[in-house]
This record gives C-alpha cells, structure tokens and sequence, in this order.
C-alpha cells in the first residue's frame, strides 16, 4: 500500500491563494464604501391645475362626484357646453351619483312612488300616454 504523501497538491495550494485574495479584497472593500451607481433626482410634487367655478367645467374635466348637469343652453355650440361639476352623493335617488342635490331634484320628480327621470316623464306626456 502507497502512503500518503504530507506534500500539498496544486490544487490546494491554489485554493489557499485564491482564499487569501479574496479576503484581502474584501478588506480593501469594506474600508471605503462605493459610491451609489444612480442617484435619483428630488421628488417634486406636481402643480394641481386650477379648478373652474361652478357651472364652468368642460365634459373632460368632470371626474367621479361631480355633478353633470349642463348650465348651458342647449342650442349653444358643442365646444362651449359647461356642466356644474358640484359634488355629488350615491343615494336611492341618485344610483350613480351623477346629480348635486340642487339639480337632483330638476332632474327627477320626486312625486311619484319611484322617481322617474323628468325627461322620461315629459316624453310620456308628449306622446299622450
């Protein structure tokens, strides 16, 4: 039987070296912090734009809860038409939330047991129902 030999292989020996290197290195890195790769710009809050006044909001500046009711006249030109834009409430009467209480009730009748649109109503009336 052949003895084992007490010499290291080369193998080893390189192992240790690379060991030794890589402490080193890690040495050398922890002394110094790297600097950031990208560093991100100041977070600057964007400028609400100007609400219009009651009454003076176009069709695309409406957003959920504001009432869409026209405060124009109706032979006015399509671009000029203005909507109140007032907040509203979902309620039994208004399912979608599309009326402020103000134009909630020139919208609907209120008389009847279930409320019906008035210009439903109007046509019914026209027609001679």
């Amino acid at each position: 039987m052949a003895r084992a030999t007490s010499k290291p292989s080369a193998a080893r020996s390189m192992h240790d070296r690379q060991r030794a290197a890589i402490r080193q290195a890690k040495t050398q890195a922890s002394a110094a912090p790297a600097a950031p790769r990208y560093t991100f710009p100041p977070f600057v809050p964007p400028v609400p734009e100007p609400q219009p006044a009651r009454g003076a909001y176009r069709i695309e500046q409406l957003r959920l809860g504001q009432c869409r009711f026209a405060c124009t006249a109706d032979d006015a030109p399509r671009h000029a038409h203005r909507f109140c834009g007032a907040p509203t409430e979902i309620g039994r009467r208004n399912p979608f939330g599309s009326w402020c209480p103000e134009h909630l009730d020139v919208v609907t009748e209120t008389s009847s047991r279930l409320a019906q649109p008035a210009f439903l109503k109007n046509t019914a009336r026209s027609v001679g129902r």
